[in-house]
């Protein structure tokens, strides 16, 4: 609620406008978006769309907010250390779960990686916490973007901001390609990587190598599964 009511507003990429809001004083709240499908010209995300996808990150979402002091403004924001906390505090349960819900479809090295993280995820990814911060969405995937407009004039529509987070924009990055990349290879991957960090340097943001941009990536890619881990033990999967 409180994200469409300081920040929408304001940001460099559409959403969904408020068409109705109301909030009482015990925290419950109502929230009225619109109907983004009334729109003529918009489409939901297909693959072919990720590398402007990624662009968009890179020269128009996140390079605004860039280390700025966006959670000590907004205290509701996520940060990561937070975000690695709470992973960390559900891997123990989560792993379990996960691995054996969906023992016929994790592959040998993603099973090896799932099984390493209880007790050794906050080590691997506590770095990600002194990375610059910017504003991100924390939950891109294909359900969660739409495509406007025709040609030179689309823009990206970012939906379901629920977990809008002040952390490394690699975590946007890195869940939207996991998410939406399978069947990337290597070439392709470091691609759209470049892409992201030439959009960063043409907004101004300095300081940010890409060789560090790959290591927070790659940090960041142990972060989504640790995340996926954790809603295994959130969503309470069975274990059989």
């Amino acid at each position: 609620f409180l994200f469409y009511q300081d920040l929408a507003p304001h940001l460099p990429v559409p959403v969904p406008r408020v068409l109705y809001r109301l909030a009482s004083s015990d925290g419950h709240f109502i929230l009225v978006l619109e109907d983004l499908l009334l729109r003529k010209e918009i489409q939901p995300f297909k693959p072919g769309d990720l590398p402007f996808v990624v662009e968009t990150l890179g020269r128009r979402l996140h390079p605004p907010h860039w280390d700025s002091p966006l959670s000590a403004k907004h205290p509701y924001l996520r940060t990561m250390a937070s975000f690695v906390e709470r992973v960390e505090s559900r891997l123990g349960e989560g792993v379990p779960r996960l691995l054996q819900r969906f023992r016929g479809e994790i592959g040998d090295d993603e099973r090896e990686l799932i099984s390493r993280l209880p007790g050794r995820f906050a080590d691997a990814v506590r770095p990600l916490v002194d990375v610059p911060a910017t504003l991100c969405h924390h939950d891109l995937n294909r359900r969660n973007l739409f495509v406007e407009g025709p040609g030179a004039n689309r823009e990206v529509i970012f939906v379901d901001w629920q977990l809008v987070s002040a952390v490394p924009g690699v975590r946007d990055l890195s869940f939207l390609i996991q998410n939406e990349g399978g069947g990337l290879g290597e070439a392709s991957e470091r691609a759209l990587l470049e892409r992201y960090h030439a959009g960063l340097m043409a907004e101004g943001v300095l300081g940010y190598t890409f060789g560090r941009l790959v290591e927070d990536y790659r940090r960041s890619i142990i972060c989504d599964f640790g995340r996926i881990a954790m809603t295994a033990s959130n969503h309470g999967l069975p274990s059989g």
